[in-house]
């Protein structure tokens, strides 16, 4: 009888070192997964930010009338209502209006500056987006981003 107590004793010992080692894995797992994905939402707002730098730059210096289309990838960690294109609203003149930022909630601003004043604004949802550059000579000379300025 003791025999069969001692072995159900084990058993559930055995048992309970599995749970807590499999437990252990699982929430390492997680959050390299975790970390895998910033690293990806990273690496893809950056490629947006720059892609519209260098368009934006490459209408600016064609002149007046000149458009291209940009795609840009809005990552699902985007903090959009504290991303902005141009200037951070309430803050600089108008012709330092020069930086496109996009937030994400893990590392804050990931941006690039533009020779030009530029404006516009994010789209609001994550997802991939062709957004449309024109040069605009009027007397604020600027690039206007899907003509949202």
């Amino acid at each position: 009888m003791q025999k069969r107590g001692q072995g159900s004793v084990e058993t559930v010992i055995i048992f309970a070192a599995v749970i807590f080692v499999i437990t252990v894995i699982l929430i390492f797992a997680g959050t390299r997964v975790l970390s895998t994905q910033y690293i990806k939402d990273s690496q893809l707002a950056a490629q947006s930010v720059q892609d519209l730098a260098a368009g934006a730059d490459e209408v600016y210096l064609a002149g007046e009338g000149a458009t291209r289309k940009v795609w840009v990838s809005i990552p699902e960690s985007a903090l959009i209502p504290s991303s902005f294109i141009g200037s951070r609203p309430g803050t600089g003149s108008w012709a330092n209006n020069k930086t496109i930022s996009l937030n994400l909630s893990h590392v804050g601003d990931v941006f690039a500056l533009t020779r030009a004043p530029v404006c516009g604004k994010w789209p609001v949802l994550p997802g991939r987006y062709p957004l449309v550059l024109t040069y605009n000579s009027t007397s604020k000379a600027h690039v206007a981003i899907n003509d949202s300025c």
